[in-house]
C-alpha cells in the first residue's frame, strides 16, 4: 500500500491565534520626537505623517476584512452545496427503485 503523509493538526497554530508582526513603529522612537522639543513644527508633521500611515493601514484593514467576509459567506454557500450532494443522490437512487 503506499504511504500518505498527513501533518499533524495539534503542531499546528490556527490562523485566527497567530501573532502578526506590529509593523506600526513606536511614537517615542520616531526621528526626533522626544529629543528635541524646541521644534514643534518638525514634530507636528511626523506625527502628521505617521497619522497617515495608521489611517492607510486602517483602510487596508477594512478592505481586507469585506474581503473576508465575501469569501465567508461564498465558503458557507459552498459547504451546504456539498452538504445537499448526498440528498440529490438519494433522492435519485430513489426515483430509479421506483421505475
Amino acid at each position: 500500500m503506499a504511504e500518505i503523509a498527513v501533518e499533524n493538526p495539534a503542531n499546528q497554530v490556527p490562523p485566527h491565534k497567530k501573532q502578526l508582526p506590529s509593523s506600526i513603529p513606536n511614537i517615542d522612537t520616531l526621528d526626533g520626537i522626544g529629543t528635541d522639543g524646541n521644534d514643534e513644527y518638525s514634530t507636528l508633521k511626523k506625527l502628521e505623517r505617521h497619522l497617515e500611515y495608521i489611517q492607510l493601514q486602517e483602510e487596508y484593514i477594512k478592505d481586507e476584512q469585506r474581503s473576508l467576509k465575501r469569501e465567508l459567506v461564498r465558503a458557507q454557500e459552498e459547504i451546504k452545496r456539498i452538504q445537499s450532494v448526498p440528498l440529490v443522490i438519494g433522492q435519485f437512487m430513489e426515483a430509479i427503485d421506483q421505475k
